[in-house]
């Protein structure tokens, strides 16, 4: 479902209204922002012990910004930015996504330690 649903929006993508559709650089910042609010959603999900739709609609938003995020990148590398915009985007991306895969690592293990329970943890 959640592949099927980020692969709806970048479809929907070019037929979206203009602010949906910036230029490169700004649809990666929107979609890094879209991948940290669902980290947001996740966390608050499992810290307030709400029900676990709240974890799975944090996980499919997570999916879908991650796929548009992908998306914007791989347009990087096929040469529609220009040498100079390709760089730097993939520069940020590939420091702020390293980031974020770590800080993803090392919550999950905390969240295991002290005994938080998500409804993909088993």
């Amino acid at each position: 479902v959640g592949c099927l649903l980020a692969m709806g929006y970048l479809l929907a993508l070019p037929s979206l209204p203009r602010i949906f559709n910036q230029r490169r650089p700004l649809n990666l910042l929107i979609t890094y922002f879209g991948m940290s609010f669902a980290w947001i959603v996740m966390v608050i999900g499992l810290c307030l012990d709400l029900p676990w739709p709240f974890f799975v609609i944090g996980g499919y938003m997570f999916l879908i910004n991650a796929s548009g995020s992908q998306a914007v990148l791989l347009q990087c590398l096929t040469g529609v930015c220009d040498l100079e915009g390709s760089t730097r985007v993939m520069g940020v991306s590939e420091m702020f996504g390293s980031a974020l895969g770590m800080g993803g690592s090392y919550a999950g293990s905390a969240l295991q330690e002290y005994g938080f329970v998500g409804p993909l943890f088993a």
